[in-house]
C-alpha cells in the first residue's frame, strides 16, 4: 500500500507498507491477510489486508477553489454499493479538514444526509446514498464488516481521498433550455462563443459525471464510455447496473454511451418512495436514464419502478407525489447543467436556463412548475434566479427555431403571409398562429401522440392499442439479429409487466433502428386510418380557428414536436406531398377559404429538438421581450356559416357547465369532419393510395358515429375527476373530446376485423 504526501516544495513523499500472502494450490492471491489481534482500543488490529466487495461513486467530482465561484452552494452525492456477504452493510463517514461532518437536519445546513435505497439480493448489491450539503469534503472513511478478520463482529476501515478537479469555472456564458415533455425531455444549450443550439452532452473524459472505484480499460482499444463501463468494475459488474439505474450516467450523447438527449420523461423510484414525505434525490428517486435498457426492473418491481406521465401528475389524487417527482427531476437536471458549465470554463453565476410550458395546463399546475424551478435553481446555483431563469410557451418556441436564419427551418416570414406552427407532443398539441409577422393567437389541447399510442379513456395498463397489437402479432416469432435481441428483451419485459401501451410504444420508437416499428406499421393499411383521422382532425380545428380569427389560410403550415414524427410514417413520399394536399383540402373545407397556390407543409428535421432550440435562441437574443399572444379557445361547435367572421372572435369565456350544453353541437361538428373524409370529398379519397390507407368508408363513419358521444362524455368526466369545477373556464376546445377515445376504439376494432385471425 502506498500513500503519497505532497510537501511545500511541490514534491511528494511516498510512504509504503506491504502485506504478503502466499496462496496455496487453487486459491486466489486476492484474499484476506490475517493480522495479529490487539486489545488496544486505538489499534484494534495490527495491520493486514481485507478484500471487500464495495464500490463508491461521487457526483459531481470537482471543487471550486473559491466557494463563491460555485454560487456559494455546494452539493455532493455519493453512492455506496455493497456486495459483501452477511447481514451488516458498509458505511461512509465524511471529513472536512480534521472535522467529521455531522448529520444534516433541521437548522443544520452543513452536513450529511444518508438513505439506504436497496438491500443486497441476487440481482445486485445494496445501495446507500449520501448527500453532502453546504461544504465539500476532503476524505471519506469506509467502514466495512469483516467477521472473518481478527475477531468476529469486528469492522475494518480505510480512507478514500478524492483527487478533485480544481481547474473549474471560467468566463464562458452558457444558456440552457429544457423542454419537459409528456413523453420525452430534451435539453439544448449554446454559449456566447457558439450560438447555435446543440443537445446536452457529456463527451470528454474531463467531463466524467460520476467517478467510481474502477480501473478504466486501455485507452486505445475502447470507446470512452466502454472504458468506464461494466468491464472496468472487476469483481463487481452488477455495480454498473446500480449506477445506471439509480445514479448518474458517466457519459451522455457520445459514441458508445447508452444515453442521449432527448430522453424519456420518467423517474426511477424505490418501492418506498410514495410513502416518504421528503424523498432524498438518488436515495429514493432519480431521473430514469436507464429505462430503455433495464428489462430486469420491469420483472422485479420489488427493486423499484419507472414512473412516466410526470408532466400531468400534479393533478388529481396523487398530486403530492407528482410534485415530488417533478422536483427531483428538475433538481437532477440542474445539477447536470451546473456540472457541464463548471467543467467547460463556464461562469456558473451567469448561467441562464429557460423552460417551456403548455398553455392547456391548469393554473395550479403552472404554479407548481414555476415554484419548483425557482426554488431548485436557487438551491443548486446558490442565488435567486432573477432574469437568469425564464419560461416560454410550447407554442412560441418551435416557431422561433423555424424562422431563425441560423437553422434549417426554412421559414422566411413576411408581412402578408400567415404562418401556423403545430407542435405535437405526447400529451398536448400547442399551436401558434401568426398574421404576417405578428402573433395572432395561441391554443393548446390534449390531443397528441398518446391518443394514437395509448390505451384510450381508461388509460392504465391495458395494452389494448390496435397499432401495438398489430406490431406484436406480426413480429412475435420473427427472426431478428443479435443486435436487436437485447432491445426486444426489454420490450418483452415491458409487455409482460403490463406497462401501458404508450410506454411500450415509446420503447419501440427508441429501438426503431433495431426493431423496425415504423417500417412494420407502413404495411398496416387498415389501421393507418387512425393516423389519417388524427392528422385531419388537428388540421380541421386549425382551419376553424383561422376562420374564427378572420385569418386567411396560412401559406406555411409547420409541424414540430416528437408526436409529429408519425407524419413520416403516414406519408411515404419524402416531400410529404400527399399530406400537403390533404392539409390543403381540409383547411379549405374548415375555413371556407381557398389556400394559397404555394401552400407549404413543413416538418422539422429533428421535431423534438425544435422547442428547446427555439427557447435557447430566444433567451440568448433577449429573453424578456416576447409579445406572447393570448390563448384562444374555440368551443368546437359548427360555425353558423362558412364565411369568415367580420372581426376576430374573442377568447372563449365559456364555463364547463355552459360547455356541457353544447355537446350536441360539438358532436355535429365532429360528424361533419368524418363525413367529409369518408364520403363527401373524392379528392380526399383519391389520396388514400398515396398514404397506403385502406378505408371502408361506410364502416368507419358508422363505427365512429356510435363512439363519438361516449368519448365526449369521457373527456368531460375526466376534467371533473381531476378537480375542475362546473364554473371553471373551459381550459381547451371540446372538439377533440369526441375523438380521443373513439380513435382508440376504432383501432382495436380494425385490428380484430382485419389482422387478429391472420396467420403470421
Amino acid at each position: 500500500m502506498q500513500l503519497a504526501i505532497p510537501v511545500t516544495s511541490g514534491r511528494e513523499v511516498m510512504y509504503e507498507r506491504r502485506y504478503y500472502y502466499r496462496p496455496g494450490p487453487g486459491s486466489s492471491a486476492d484474499q484476506t491477510v490475517a493480522a495479529v489481534p490487539s486489545d488496544n482500543a486505538k489499534t484494534p488490529y495490527n495491520g493486514g489486508r481485507v478484500s471487500a466487495r464495495v464500490n463508491v461513486g461521487v457526483f459531481p467530482f470537482y471543487k471550486f477553489p473559491n466557494i463563491a465561484q460555485g454560487g456559494g452552494s455546494s452539493h455532493y452525492y455519493v453512492q455506496l454499493a455493497d456486495q459483501n456477504e452477511g447481514a451488516d452493510l458498509a458505511r461512509l463517514r465524511f471529513y472536512a479538514g480534521q472535522q467529521a461532518l455531522a448529520p444534516a437536519g433541521a437548522g443544520n445546513l452543513r452536513g450529511v444526509r444518508t438513505h439506504q435505497r436497496m438491500g443486497r439480493n441476487s440481482r445486485g448489491p445494496a445501495s446507500t446514498y449520501y448527500e453532502v450539503v453546504g461544504t465539500h469534503f476532503d476524505f471519506m472513511e469506509v467502514e466495512t464488516p469483516a467477521a472473518d478478520f481478527a475477531r468476529p463482529g469486528r469492522a475494518v476501515s480505510g480512507l478514500l481521498v478524492p483527487r478533485w478537479q480544481t481547474a473549474v469555472g471560467g468566463s464562458q456564458r452558457f444558456t440552457f433550455a429544457v423542454d419537459f415533455g409528456t413523453t420525452n425531455t430534451h435539453v439544448a444549450f449554446a454559449t456566447a462563443e457558439r450560438g447555435e443550439p446543440q443537445p446536452f452532452s457529456i463527451t470528454k473524459e474531463k467531463e466524467l459525471q460520476v467517478v467510481t472505484l474502477n480501473k478504466p480499460l486501455a485507452t486505445s482499444d475502447y470507446l470512452l464510455p466502454v472504458r468506464y463501463g461494466v468491464g472496468s468494475l472487476g469483481t463487481m459488474p452488477l455495480a454498473d447496473t446500480v449506477r445506471n439505474r439509480e445514479f448518474v450516467p458517466a457519459f451522455i450523447g457520445t459514441d458508445g454511451a447508452d444515453v442521449a438527449f432527448p430522453i424519456r420523461t420518467a423517474t426511477c423510484e424505490s418501492p418506498a418512495f410514495v410513502g416518504e414525505g421528503d424523498p432524498m434525490l438518488f436515495g429514493s428517486i432519480n431521473i430514469g436514464f436507464h429505462l430503455s435498457r433495464d428489462g430486469s426492473l420491469y420483472n422485479h418491481p420489488e427493486d423499484g419502478r419507472y414512473q412516466t406521465n410526470l408532466k400531468w401528475d400534479t393533478e388529481g389524487a396523487h398530486r403530492a407525489a407528482g410534485v415530488q417527482r417533478i422536483r427531483a427531476y428538475v433538481r437532477e437536471l440542474l445539477l447536470l447543467i451546473k456540472h457541464k458549465v463548471a467543467l467547460n470554463e463556464g461562469d456558473v453565476s451567469q448561467t441562464q436556463v429557460v423552460w417551456s410550458r403548455p398553455l392547456s395546463m391548469k393554473k395550479s399546475g403552472i404554479r407548481d412548475f414555476e415554484e419548483i424551478w425557482q426554488e431548485e435553481f436557487s438551491r443548486i446555483f446558490g442565488q435567486e434566479a432573477g432574469t437568469r431563469l425564464a419560461h416560454i410557451s410550447e407554442s412560441w418556441a418551435p416557431y422561433l427555431y423555424l424562422t431563425d436564419p441560423r437553422t434549417d427551418g426554412g421559414i422566411v416570414p413576411t408581412g402578408d403571409e400567415n404562418v401556423v406552427n403545430i407542435d405535437i407532443g405526447g400529451g398536448t398539441t400547442d399551436v401558434l398562429l401568426l398574421r404576417g409577422r405578428q402573433p395572432e393567437a395561441t391554443l393548446s389541447f390534449r390531443f397528441a401522440g398518446d391518443v394514437l399510442w395509448g390505451d384510450g379513456a381508461g388509460g392504465g395498463s391495458r395494452q389494448q392499442n390496435g397499432l401495438l397489437y398489430y406490431y406484436v402479432s406480426r413480429t412475435a416469432n420473427k427472426p431478428i439479429s443479435q443486435e436487436a435481441w437485447a432491445a426486444r428483451e426489454v420490450v418483452k419485459a415491458a409487455l409482460e409487466s403490463k406497462a401501458g401501451s404508450a410506454d411500450v410504444v415509446s420503447l419501440l420508437f427508441g429501438f426503431d433502428k433495431q426493431l423496425e416499428f415504423s417500417k412494420e406499421l407502413r404495411g398496416a393499411k387498415h389501421l393507418r386510418v387512425v393516423l389519417f383521422l388524427h392528422f385531419a382532425a388537428v388540421v380541421y380545428h386549425v382551419g376553424q380557428v383561422c376562420k374564427a380569427r378572420g385569418l386567411d389560410v396560412p401559406r406555411h403550415l409547420c409541424f414540430s414536436g416528437k408526436g409529429s414524427t408519425y407524419l413520416r410514417m403516414l406519408d411515404l413520399n419524402s416531400n410529404l406531398s400527399a399530406l400537403t394536399e390533404l392539409a390543403r383540402l381540409v383547411l379549405q373545407f374548415a375555413s371556407g377559404q381557398t389556400a394559397p397556390r404555394d401552400f407549404r407543409l413543413t416538418l422539422v428535421g429533428q421535431p423534438k429538438e425544435a422547442t428547446a432550440n427555439g427557447a435557447v435562441l430566444w433567451k440568448m437574443k433577449d429573453g424578456n421581450h416576447l409579445n406572447d399572444p393570448k390563448e384562444f379557445v374555440l368551443p368546437g361547435t359548427v360555425p353558423a356559416d362558412v364565411e369568415p367572421f367580420a372581426a376576430p372572435a374573442p377568447t372563449s369565456t365559456l364555463t364547463l357547465s355552459e360547455a356541457t350544453a353544447l355537446r350536441e353541437d360539438v358532436l355535429t361538428n365532429a360528424r361533419r369532419l368524418v363525413r367529409f373524409l369518408t364520403h363527401d370529398s373524392q379528392e380526399v379519397r383519391d389520396l388514400l393510395d398515396d398514404l397506403n390507407v385502406e378505408m371502408n368508408s361506410d364502416f368507419v363513419y358508422s363505427f365512429l358515429d356510435g363512439q363519438l358521444k361516449d368519448s365526449l362524455n369521457a373527456g368531460l368526466n375526466s376534467l371533473l375527476n381531476n378537480g375542475a369545477k362546473p364554473d371553471d373556464r373551459l381550459p381547451e376546445t371540446l372538439f377533440f373530446f369526441p375523438f380521443r377515445d373513439a380513435l382508440f376504439q376504432l383501432g382495436r376494432e380494425l385490428f380484430k376485423r382485419h389482422y387478429a385471425a391472420q396467420p403470421q
